[in-house]
């Protein structure tokens, strides 16, 4: 398991470093538990001009421990406890959601032109962390696997609300 979890941070940080512009400095994080670190440990080793950190997660607990761990790993960095997700992710360059949700936590009309987004936490069938019409507007829908994808999470309901066809989806290692 704790191979997995850093792997999926790699993964995390290359799919963001290859397709999120270079200029980002302000990153959101949907989410407190082990992938919210991994992604950020991952994602400032490649990315060093990110300047600001705006979290928001479910559990109060949850965040004030991760917000209090990134302070001491990160001191320079400027993390902003948030009091939703929107105010999170509607000025973010970058946003992570790193949930098990069952539902959209993200919706289509507060991402700002521009954001990147590396969804990572849904990955079964009834999990979901983006509203579908996020996909729909995106300029690029990449995944790690399109067969594995369009049967879980994002991209599965997507597809099945008829937001997105497949062959506008590409792999990572396309992007790479």
């Amino acid at each position: 398991g704790h191979l997995t979890d850093y792997r999926t941070g790699v993964a995390g940080s290359i799919a963001t470093s290859t397709l999120a512009s270079p200029e980002s400095k302000t990153v959101a994080m949907i989410g407190t538990g082990v992938q919210a670190r991994m992604q950020l440990f991952s994602l400032l080793k490649v990315m060093p001009n990110i300047q600001t950190l705006q979290v928001w997660g479910r559990s109060e607990s949850g965040m004030a421990k991760y917000i209090k761990e990134v302070k001491e790993l990160y001191p320079n960095l400027n993390v902003v406890a948030c009091e939703n997700a929107q105010v999170a992710v509607s000025n973010a360059d970058i946003i992570y959601t790193v949930t098990y949700s069952e539902k959209p936590i993200i919706k289509a009309d507060w991402i700002k032109k521009g954001a990147h987004i590396t969804a990572v936490g849904a990955c079964e069938p009834s999990m979901q962390e983006l509203d579908p019409k996020i996909l729909a507007m995106a300029d690029i829908v990449c995944t790690d696997s399109i067969e594995a994808c369009a049967k879980n999470g994002e991209l599965h309901h997507a597809l099945d609300m008829g937001y997105i066809e497949q062959d506008k989806v590409f792999e990572l290692g396309e992007a790479i």
